[in-house]
């Protein structure tokens, strides 16, 4: 029994005749009745009684009808929820802390894609501890974030390593440095990306362990309003190593950190989500990836 036997049926029971359910339902008239005759033999029951004037419904017939309507609605709710699982099983929904696609590069995703061309998979990026929260909610299969998880929900694969770097303008002392010590930047002012990013908390809580009073000219969003608020003199610029390529470096000068903080990038996954067959594909993929590091 399926949808289209039960509105045939339907059709059948409403119109006391073969021909003209079949005319409405293109079909043929034999077409009908091999369906009529599949349903009885489903049902172990006679549905109609057979004249030369048309059909005529019996009593099982009237309980059947009396019923379809709603059966209809539960085949394509079954089909439906067959379908979106089929779905969600072949969808990987990964989210990403913000800055770590840039980092990684946007060959990241693409090569997963090239490697397993039968997953589709989505993206979202936000804020770390927002991507941590998703994983631990079971709304995506994978997280990438800046910093390994302290959770007993959550396993962790490393992927790569940045590192936190002092952009320094033409004219202050550091800019004929090649490295600082973190102590240095006390009473400095100094521009990061803010609170949505990783490397401010990682920087300021850095400063904080080593009881350095950091003063923040500047918090943005924007790496290239970074760059020129420290070509304009505002502040030192605190900066990832991967974030400034492309832009014009003049007068501007990358220092390194004599005591390095860096930027370390992970994959995380829900344990009650490890055997899925995505998420393995995309443990496999981080791997072999790893080794061509």
């Amino acid at each position: 029994m399926n949808v289209q036997e039960l509105q045939c049926f339907m059709k059948v029971f409403e119109t006391k005749s073969m021909n003209q359910t079949a005319s409405q339902q293109f079909m043929t008239a034999q077409g009908v009745g091999r369906i009529i005759n599949r349903l009885e033999n489903e049902l172990d029951t006679q549905l109609f009684v057979r004249s030369s004037k048309g059909v005529e419904p019996t009593a099982t017939a009237k309980i059947l009808y009396s019923y379809s309507e709603r059966l209809i609605d539960y085949f394509i709710l079954l089909h439906t929820a067959i379908q979106n699982e089929k779905e969600k099983q072949n969808h990987l929904k990964i989210y990403l802390a913000r800055g770590v696609l840039k980092a990684l590069s946007f060959d990241f995703l693409h090569d997963f894609q090239c490697a397993y061309p039968e997953v589709e998979f989505s993206w979202k990026e936000m804020a770390n501890q927002g991507v941590n929260h998703k994983i631990r909610q079971l709304e995506g299969e994978v997280g990438i974030v800046i910093g390994k998880v302290d959770d007993k929900e959550i396993t962790s694969l490393f992927i790569e390593r940045k590192e936190v770097k002092l952009l320094v303008y033409h004219g202050h002392p550091f800019y004929q440095r090649d490295t600082i010590d973190l102590a240095e930047l006390q009473g400095e002012k100094l521009i990061i990306l803010n609170e949505n990013y990783h490397v401010y908390h990682e920087f300021t809580r850095s400063c904080e362990e080593n009881n350095i009073k950091i003063e923040l000219a500047a918090k943005t969003e924007d790496t290239s309003l970074l760059v020129n608020l420290s070509r304009m003199k505002i502040g030192l610029g605190i900066v990832l190593d991967f974030s400034l390529d492309g832009f014009e470096m003049k007068d501007l000068k990358v220092v390194s950190l004599k005591e390095p903080l860096y930027w370390d990038i992970y994959a995380i996954f829900h344990r009650d989500q490890t055997d899925s067959p995505n998420v393995q594909r995309f443990k496999s993929y981080i791997n072999r990836r790893n080794k061509l590091v």
